[in-house]
């Protein structure tokens, strides 16, 4: 990599960092999360791009009949042109207060269990943008440092994502991601799980919006008022909080089973970890009611849940920002696992 001469007690690489904006992005399939180093601001937003019906997709200027297309289904780019629309939407809400002398430079998180042709066609379309410097590190490895896992070290770690529309499972030692799956239990499966249950308990049609207030607030009471198109036409309906225990459990033992075939699958000494250690959930999902003693009454493992597991993969890109790698790449924390454009 360049690396500039010193001027004083400043580098030029340390200066043009100065000039420039330095990002961090996490584009997720419900939300996308930007923070702007050199303003130390984050934005959480849908990850959702208006486009009007009857239109170009590529042309994002609103009208009165519109729709919101997913940007990141799956965690996922499937169509480039959205993608592209919505990050500059972003990147433009970021840093429209700011006037750099140099491109952007931008961290970014990408989904461990994409393919490599997935994670550089998501850089790509990044630099394609800005101009400037784009890395990416993997989602699970971004979470375990925001959880202040030491990743360098030789004993394993094993983190579990439970996000809304793609959920993984990794583990991670000596500086990097040893080995991954995906899970096919995902927020959107359970709130589906849900929808198919009201649908055939009480002949309701809910949003997704209002499953999620089921899923928000599951163990916490007995009954729910959610609006939905049901039998008294479009209305305010009682839910009773019970009819979800006996979805929720099957969608839990699928997630049990996932995790012990992903868990059987490690050497001796890294299983040995995870029984002294045991999991790390992050990601929306995680936050369900009950559900990290569950899992670990039936693996028979300590599980917990993150501190704050909707940020631990930004928190985990703030901190490898920290490191400086625009200027070298040599700390053991952000390892193996940057990939640059």
């Amino acid at each position: 990599m360049k690396m500039y001469p010193r001027i004083g007690s400043l580098s030029c690489d340390t200066i043009k960092d100065m000039l420039s904006a330095t990002l961090a992005l996490d584009p997720g399939s419900a939300t996308t999360r930007l923070f702007t180093k050199t303003t130390n601001q984050q934005f959480d937003l849908p990850s959702v791009l208006t486009v009007p019906q009857g239109k170009q997709r590529e042309e994002v200027v609103g009208t009165q009949t519109f729709s919101q297309v997913p940007v990141f289904p799956n965690s996922r780019v499937t169509d480039p042109r959205i993608a592209a629309s919505f990050i500059r939407d972003v990147f433009h809400q970021a840093t429209k207060q700011m006037t750099p002398f140099f491109p952007p430079q931008v961290l970014v998180s990408i989904g461990s269990t994409q393919t490599h042709v997935e994670q550089k066609a998501l850089l790509s379309i990044i630099k394609s943008l800005t101009g400037g410097e784009v890395r990416g590190v993997a989602d699970l490895f971004a979470a375990a440092v925001g959880l202040g896992v030491d990743t360098t070290a030789s004993k394993t770690s094993v983190i579990v994502s439970l996000g809304q529309g793609t959920s993984s499972i990794g583990s991670i030692g000596s500086g990097a991601l040893l080995s991954v799956q995906e899970l096919e239990c995902t927020g959107s499966s359970f709130i589906e799980a849900l929808q198919k249950e009201i649908r055939s308990q009480y002949h309701l049609e809910c949003v997704a919006s209002e499953i999620e207030k089921i899923l928000t607030r599951y163990g916490q009471q007995a009954q729910i008022a959610v609006q939905g198109k049901g039998p008294k036409g479009f209305a305010e309906y009682t839910i009773a909080m019970d009819m979800c225990e006996g979805v929720l459990s099957q969608a839990i033992q699928e997630l049990v089973i996932s995790i012990q075939r992903f868990l059987s699958g490690l050497p001796a000494s890294s299983a040995s970890c995870v029984l002294e250690e045991g999991l790390l959930l992050v990601g929306g999902v995680s936050q369900l009611e009950g559900l990290s003693s569950k899992l670990s009454k039936e693996l028979c493992i300590p599980v917990s849940v993150a501190p704050d597991p909707m940020y631990a993969v930004m928190s985990g890109l703030k901190k490898i920002l920290s490191y400086s790698i625009f200027e070298e790449i040599g700390s053991e924390q952000a390892g193996q696992m940057i990939l640059g454009l």
